[in-house]
């Protein structure tokens, strides 16, 4: 269940991280299927009702296309990295994984400096 986590990290921080997309992007599928079944439906039984079923179906296409042009555009970032903003304690690797805080505060021998 730690991507219910990522996707909460994802809507009280700064970012999106890629947990957050993949659920707007099964949403937003799952919408675009709906509106093809109620259009399917809506041929042969409502023929009034096609326009309405047309305009919804081009809206949500033309939604989903640009939301992910837009997140395309921004990049997304780690749920490590938003974990870090939330909570502030954490320190975050390059991979974008929390670092273990024991040796992460110790600097290495060849990089400790002596001070005189």
């Amino acid at each position: 269940m730690e991507w219910v986590e990522d996707v909460f990290y994802g809507a009280v921080t700064k970012g999106v991280n890629d947990t957050t997309v993949g659920v707007f992007k099964a949403a937003c599928l799952a919408c675009i299927a709906s509106l093809a079944v109620l259009l399917y439906i809506c041929w042969n039984n409502y023929p009034e009702l096609i326009t309405h079923c047309v305009f919804a179906l081009t809206l949500s296409i033309f939604l989903y296309a640009i939301m992910f042009w837009f997140l395309n555009e921004i990049g997304t970032v780690s749920p490590a990295e938003q974990r870090a903003e939330l909570f502030g304690d954490q320190k975050v690797t390059v991979e974008g994984k929390p670092a273990d805080t024991a040796t992460a505060a110790t600097p290495k021998a060849s990089q400790a400096k002596k001070v005189e």
